[in-house]
């Protein structure tokens, strides 16, 4: 049974395993589409809005921006070596005007260089709406001007300093602008969406037979670890489900599988034809908890920036009641249940993965006797029906009973499951939970509205991990009916720490994570949520695809090395 526990000693014996090959000498990628690729959007990354059709378009199209798979975070070409453009780059003094100098060894397939020209036509095409694209309201709303230096420099000027930037920069991937002759509307092809003729990346677009995409090893590739792609290809094949893709892989049919389901993941652990390597998802649950009077909604803020009084909710107000229902949880449980035991505990909002978790904030401990000692000091005290009541508690009326409802979107076998195990554990301490299970439009309505008490969600992180919590934490979200903060959780310190890692000059990774840090010790300390956690993700490979070691959300930061022989 092949394991993935030493990756640097994977990566130290790649370039012996690489020497004196030739480009495309290897077997081919093989990956399942459980999507199916007839409905597979645009190759074009700029109108790409799903994970499969950036699967194949991050192997077709350079990025101006790289990443480090082993730190999740930015980095430039210099930095670690990588297929991204940019060299390095400049940061003004104001924060506002980023310099990239790009390398001068990236070509087209047609042979043309690829320049500052192509970026800049990349970003001019989103800026005149004249294609669609998911990056037009972030290019319109933060970027002022992209300006070409000289063939290899370009300048982006953004409306204010933000370190988030970055992600803007490296979410745009530069299109061939000869291709396209100036023309943004030829973006629009079906054609070029389909069967891209002239492309930048590891790969050439080969064929689209309807059931499988065909991708072939780029002779001329630059930037790849031995400066050789060694797999002839990557082959994206239909796959009807989860349980078939499972026994494709198995079979040796495919080499490769993103996501295999949770139930069978021990038998490809187990399996000597599989190496697998799991990892904490960039998604994490949460139970968000409503703060203020639910009777009265407020908003955060009035229109010239002062805090409103929201009032408190009569239980969830009270910090020590907040805390007590942490202490009053039995996370592991959920996640061994639920789960089946592949997931980690949230110890705040900072996925395990992200460069910027904490590295000694530990998760709150299941405690119920500290939760039942916490609820009696809060004035709860246990009735002889065994629920709570109110006798001197914070905010509530004399005699008022320990409930509260819990929202729960339906569709989610898993979210019940979770709601399910909450109640029973708080019951164990006298806190009666009310498990509503309904449509997702009327829990989005009544959480916007701000007239609930508590409910269960989950976030989705994007990669690389952007930090920042003022879209769910800021006074300045907390909107009826439209703000993501509609816990109405406020907290200034809060916010100055996080904002000052937002526009740290010189955006040094290492001293905005020290600032991250305290902003996550703060929001466990306050408990706007209850952390739940992150349920694994899983990566598997047949055991002849020698070079295979992945790192969390970066699979295939390496494949150019992999050596893919015939199924033993």
């Amino acid at each position: 049974m092949r394991k993935i526990l030493v990756i640097l000693a994977l990566i130290t014996v790649l370039p012996l395993s690489a020497l004196a090959q030739e480009p495309g000498s290897g077997g081919p990628v093989i990956e399942a589409n459980i999507s199916g690729n007839a409905n597979i959007g645009s190759f074009n990354l700029l109108r790409c809005s799903g994970t499969d059709c950036a699967r194949i378009g991050q192997f077709l199209f350079p990025g101006l921006v790289g990443v480090n798979p082993e730190t999740g975070d930015f980095a430039s070409a210099e930095q670690f070596p990588s297929t991204a453009l940019a060299l390095r780059w400049e940061i003004s003094e104001d924060g506002k005007e980023y310099t990239f100098y790009m390398r001068d060894d990236a070509f087209w397939s047609d042979g043309n260089p690829i320049t500052a020209n192509d970026v800049k036509f990349s970003f001019d095409a989103i800026a005149s709406g004249e294609i669609e694209s998911d990056l037009s309201g972030y290019v319109d709303a933060f970027v002022q001007s992209v300006e070409v230096i000289d063939d290899y420099t370009v300048k982006f000027t953004f409306g204010e300093a933000s370190c988030d930037a970055l992600s803007l920069a490296g979410a745009v991937y530069p299109l061939p602008s000869q291709y396209f002759g100036g023309d943004f509307t030829k973006m629009v092809d079906p054609e070029f969406d389909r069967s891209p003729a002239v492309t930048g990346g590891i790969f050439n677009f080969g064929r689209f037979d309807g059931d499988q995409i065909v991708l072939t090893a780029n002779p001329n590739a630059w930037g790849v670890i031995n400066d050789v792609v060694i797999p002839e290809g990557f082959i994206y094949v239909d796959v009807p489900d989860t349980t078939v893709a499972v026994e494709r892989l198995l079979s040796g049919e495919i080499n490769f599988l993103d996501g295999p389901e949770r139930q069978r993941r021990q038998e490809l652990i187990d399996s000597p034809d599989v190496q697998t390597f799991e990892f904490p998802a960039n998604g994490w649950n949460y139970i968000g908890l409503n703060l203020a009077d639910p009777t009265n909604p407020q908003n955060g803020l009035d229109e010239d920036g002062n805090p409103i009084d929201q009032g408190h909710h009569p239980i969830l107000g009270d910090v020590q009641v907040r805390r007590a229902l942490q202490l009053a949880m039995n996370v592991q449980e959920m996640i061994d249940i639920v789960s089946l035991g592949q997931g980690v505990q949230m110890a705040a909002n900072e996925i395990p993965s992200s460069w910027a978790i904490s590295p000694d904030l530990q998760p709150i401990p299941h405690d119920p006797d500290a939760a039942a000692a916490m609820l009696d000091e809060a004035g709860w005290v246990l009735g002889d029906d065994g629920v709570r009541v109110c006798q001197g508690c914070e905010y509530a009326e004399e005699g008022t009973p320990l409930r509260f409802a819990l929202l729960v979107p339906d569709g989610s076998v898993n979210a019940e499951r979770i709601a399910l195990l909450f109640q029973d554990q708080l019951k164990a301490v006298g806190v009666e939970v009310d498990v509503q299970i309904l449509d997702f439009n009327t829990v989005v309505s009544q959480i916007t509205g701000q007239t609930f008490d508590a409910v269960l969600l989950a976030w989705s992180n994007g990669y690389p991990v952007n930090p920042d919590v003022a879209q769910i934490f800021n006074a300045s979200a907390d909107v009826v009916g439209a703000g993501f903060n509609f816990t109405s959780y406020r907290n200034p310190d809060m916010e100055a720490l996080n904002e000052q890692a937002r526009v740290l000059p010189g955006c040094d990774p290492a001293e905005r994570a020290a600032l991250y840090w305290q902003v996550q010790e703060t929001l466990q300390n306050d408990q706007p949520y209850l952390w739940l956690y992150t349920a694994n993700d899983m990566y598997a490979a047949r055991a002849e695809v020698e070079g295979f070691s992945p790192f969390a959300n970066q699979p295939f930061w390496n494949v150019e090395t992999w050596q893919i022989d015939q199924p033993r």
